[in-house]
């Protein structure tokens, strides 16, 4: 139960880390940086 209550705290952060990699992977993609 423990854990289930840190995974529902831990994943939101999760999901914004995973969508700034893709971000910054796109821009270097297109040469941005």
């Amino acid at each position: 139960m423990k854990y289930n209550f840190i995974e529902a705290r831990i994943k939101p952060f999760k999901s914004i880390y995973a969508y700034t990699i893709l971000v910054i992977y796109s821009l270097k993609r297109f040469g941005a940086f």
